[in-house]
């Protein structure tokens, strides 16, 4: 009460009300001060829903930043755990950069935008993992250029054939997967399979 007085005597002072209107300046005085506390506590309830939304948007990006890292980290390791299930030395595969699988199989570097193959020099027999990320409607493009390497692959083993790398490549899988389309060119591709889908989740779509 003693807020509702203060106002009060401020406005008969400085506002020239006379003491005739002081239980209606009293009334007054009620509802500035009720007036002021509601827009306190309007403006308390919005900063709070704005810190909320903040909140809300830094567990947003930091779910996709560990997304992102999962996907990172989890393509290198599948070559690793592939050759060790096929007790084949990781040393003497070709990695290529994105021009060089390019000028392999090819197609232009555009026509993908994510890739992480590995391969042997034919003298080393047939032990090949193609993991690609086509760009949008270039996926069949990306198959019909697997197969035809395949069918390369094939031919040089014809005449040549060291560790059953005929056989390998005859029997080469090409499917889809998480957005990707994979070859596997290997003594055992159910093995491998088993790993990739540890690393890329989806069912798989069998193309070969």
């Amino acid at each position: 009460m003693s807020i509702i007085r203060t106002l009060t005597f401020i406005l008969l002072e400085c506002g020239g009300i006379t003491k005739k209107n002081y239980k209606s300046l009293n009334m007054v005085s009620f509802l500035i001060i009720i007036t002021l506390m509601c827009l306190f506590i309007f403006s308390g309830c919005k900063n709070e829903n704005s810190g909320s939304n903040s909140s809300d948007n830094n567990n947003e990006n930091l779910y996709d930043e560990l997304q992102v890292s999962a996907d990172e980290k989890s393509l290198p390791e599948i070559s690793e755990e592939i050759y060790k299930s096929i007790d084949r030395d990781e040393d003497i595969f070709i990695v290529p950069s994105d021009s060089e699988l390019s000028i392999l199989l090819d197609i232009p570097v555009n026509y993908f935008t994510e890739q992480y193959c590995r391969y042997l020099d034919n003298d080393y027999g047939a032990s090949d993992i193609y993991i690609i990320k086509p760009d949008d409607g270039c996926t069949q493009d990306i198959i019909e250029a697997l197969k035809y390497h395949q069918e390369q692959k094939i031919k040089a083993f014809e005449n040549y054939d060291v560790y059953n790398s005929e056989f390998i490549a005859e029997n080469a899988l090409i499917f889809e997967q998480g957005g990707y389309v994979i070859m596997l060119m290997l003594p055992d591709n159910q093995s491998a399979r088993s790993v990739i889908d540890k690393y890329i989740r989806d069912d798989l779509d069998q193309i070969k």
